[in-house]
């Protein structure tokens, strides 16, 4: 079975060609990595790879695009609003998405700076109104379920391509053990799918022996990741 760990450091196209009986069925899954920069300073750069990603979805056959955080630079009405305008175009043509939370994608960073904002940096990454207020639930046509009510921030997708079920889970920057948790709980639920994991930073950044730990107990035991 293929199968994908997408961190931050993935880049744009990963062309899949899986083989089916006799004959090869090719798609594109597109990953976005950041695009901070783009929606804050460069918007034309960023409004030119949605529009592709648009243009080219029956010529690459996309089934959905992928995006691993850090959407917008600071947490202002500016930048989200930005960032939901090009998501509109993969709306427009009916591209359905996943968006992972980066941390510059709470309040975790201020409004108009990328450096750490007044308060408790850990309680603040975890403040994702605007996020949710731009993309709120309904926008995600491929969501199938989310660790919290009303949020995205930890959630659940799915998408048939190349002849098989996709399960895609998106966990939010440095996941908490109970997205781990949950997220190991929904992936059973799904045994005939592939599953990628979209989270913009790895489990092991500060807490290595912890996240070795929950990978080893929670992920690792299951055959299709």
């Amino acid at each position: 079975m293929k199968s994908m760990f997408a961190l931050k450091s993935l880049c744009i196209c990963v062309n899949l060609s899986i083989a089916l009986n006799t004959h090869a069925q090719v798609f594109t899954l597109p990953i976005l990595p950041d695009t901070q920069e783009e929606t804050c300073c460069k918007p034309e750069m960023f409004f030119s790879q949605v529009n592709w990603l648009a243009a080219k979805k029956d010529s690459l056959n996309i089934p959905m695009v992928l995006s691993v955080g850090d959407v917008v630079n600071y947490d202002n009405n500016a930048n989200w609003e930005t960032a939901s305008t090009g998501y509109d175009v993969l709306d427009r043509a009916n591209i359905p998405y996943a968006i992972a939370v980066g941390n510059h994608d709470t309040r975790a960073v201020g409004l108009w700076s990328g450096g750490a904002a007044p308060g408790n940096v850990n309680a603040n990454v975890r403040l994702t109104d605007k996020f949710n207020a731009y993309f709120p639930t309904s926008r995600f046509k491929n969501q199938r379920g989310r660790w919290e009510a009303g949020k995205s921030d930890n959630a659940y997708y799915t998408f048939q391509a190349g002849g098989y079920n996709w399960l895609v889970i998106t966990l939010e920057f440095c996941a908490r053990s109970g997205p781990v948790n949950w997220a190991a709980d929904v992936i059973p639920q799904f045994p005939n799918h592939n599953v990628i994991i979209v989270t913009p930073l790895s489990f092991k950044w500060r807490r290595q022996n912890q996240s070795k730990q929950w990978w080893l107990r929670r992920f690792k035991p299951s055959t299709n990741i």
